[in-house]
């Protein structure tokens, strides 16, 4: 069959899934875009058997609400006229913007195509507290309407891959029967995230071989909170030995630097997305690997970093939802601690914890036990690729 894979934000895990359909005799190519600035998509390689298709639009405006609107509805069109040229049967479509994947959704229903919707965030559960905050109720009416366009894009697909219970629980709500659905985790791809030691080239690189090191990578935005990694940098200004290292390069990421220099903390070094081939390396450099997040994210959105850093082995520490999926792993796993997302303390005791007495996971190996490409590969072809 010809089935096309579109992933926006052009992750690791979703390539693979392309690799392994085409290893199964399928015509597979991969959908992404390198205007959105994701950290992935510099290290998108197509294969022999897999065609790598890069949609080509302009830079994506993330501070300009209004513009990036109409970006992310004209992405949609661009989106569909690339998938009526290549023709597929099927299309898995995942992480693409609320706008855009209405337009891709709406397409796919008129057509003969079967479209399975990856289901990877309810982005209308966290912007309702925060669009509202900031916009009041012209604030409100834009979450609505969003939980409104989301529920449909639900509805108008095939198929629908939730990533955790509390998604097809929504689903369902929304009555779209157990039969249309899966639920199927995330993974990442443990082959390109082998262990690295912590004394590494790219530790040296950035003189932290020989620190304690607290590391965050990943977006910051609205659903984060960087204000505790600022908490965090002041709780060990006065250690020598430890730096708190935040690798972004999101809006999140300018409130840090005024923060650096107007609190002059030396200790907090944030540096721009690394390449991908680095992020074994770079996860090594850490001591803890930590997660953030504001209350409003909820269970509906479960942070893919936390799949990347199990494989790295080492500790993370999580200012996170206990019912979060990501959570619940950690916990699982004992590889980490977690604290509620608004316990300031707590997350620094958590951190003061982890820095006094060390501990030893067995992360990597909860890794290799829980993330199975090819048992992943046959639920779908089960469910859905004839």
């Amino acid at each position: 069959m010809r089935i096309a894979i579109h992933d926006f934000g052009g992750h690791p895990f979703t390539l693979q899934l392309a690799g392994a359909l085409a290893d199964r005799g399928h015509t597979v190519a991969y959908f992404f875009t390198s205007s959105n600035d994701a950290p992935n998509v510099g290290q998108m390689k197509g294969t022999e058997k897999v065609q790598l298709i890069d949609i080509p639009f302009e830079k994506f405006q993330k501070r300009n609400f209004v513009k990036r609107k109409f970006q992310e509805m004209a992405y949609g069109k661009v989106a569909v006229d690339a998938f009526i040229k290549w023709s597929p049967e099927i299309l898995i479509s995942n992480t693409a913007p609320v706008d855009s994947q209405i337009t891709i959704s709406k397409w796919a229903k008129k057509t003969s195509v079967r479209h399975i919707f990856w289901f990877q965030d309810i982005v209308a559960h966290a912007a309702k507290d925060i669009l509202t905050k900031k916009l009041g109720f012209f604030g409100g009416l834009i979450a609505a309407n969003l939980a409104h366009t989301e529920k449909r894009i639900a509805q108008l697909a095939d198929f629908v891959i939730n990533i955790s219970e509390p998604f097809k629980e929504q689903c369902l709500s929304w009555g779209i029967p157990e039969s249309r659905q899966m639920i199927l985790p995330n993974w990442p791809v443990l082959e390109q995230l082998p262990v690295c030691a912590k004394d590494n080239p790219w530790a040296r690189t950035h003189d932290l071989h020989d620190k304690f090191v607290f590391l965050y990578s990943g977006t910051l935005g609205f659903k984060q909170r960087p204000e505790l990694m600022v908490q965090l940098a002041e709780k060990f200004a006065a250690t020598p030995s430890v730096r708190i290292v935040v690798v972004s390069a999101s809006i999140g990421v300018d409130w840090l630097r005024e923060q650096k220099v107007a609190k002059s903390l030396s200790n907090l070094i944030i540096l721009p997305f690394q390449p991908f081939g680095d992020l074994p390396a770079m996860m090594g450099t850490a001591d803890v690997l930590v997660t953030i997040q504001t209350a409003d994210a909820g269970k509906f959105c479960v942070p893919s970093k936390v799949l990347t850093y199990f494989c790295s082995g080492k500790p993370q520490l999580l200012a996170i939802n206990e019912d979060n999926q990501a959570a619940q792993m950690v916990l699982e796993s004992s590889s980490g601690i977690v604290v509620a997302p608004n316990d300031d303390a707590g997350f620094i005791a958590a951190a003061q914890k982890l820095f006094d007495s060390p501990i030893t996971t067995g992360a990597r190996k909860f890794a290799e036990k829980s993330f199975d490409i090819d048992a992943n590969v046959d639920l779908i072809v089960q469910r859905f690729v004839k």
